[in-house]
């Protein structure tokens, strides 16, 4: 991966913001309704013109954030 991959990435990870190309999860569960979920996550990043989408796994995104930390434990 380029730096410029890593600086934009650790851009969405600090402000815990998403966009049509990126979805932030704190948790990933792919058994029952958590599947259903990432799968419609992977198809709508993947349906949405532009370039590459992420999903990065281990961060809560903004609107669920109770503290500064990006994780949020």
């Amino acid at each position: 991966m380029t730096i410029t991959l890593w600086r934009r990435i650790r851009r969405y990870v600090e402000t815990g913001r998403e966009t049509p190309k990126v979805d932030l999860k704190l948790n990933l569960q792919l058994s029952g309704a958590g599947e259903a979920e990432f799968v419609k996550d992977v198809t709508a990043i993947a349906d949405t013109p532009g370039g590459d989408g992420y999903i990065i796994i281990g961060i809560q995104d903004s609107k669920d954030r109770q503290s500064s930390d990006p994780c949020n434990y």
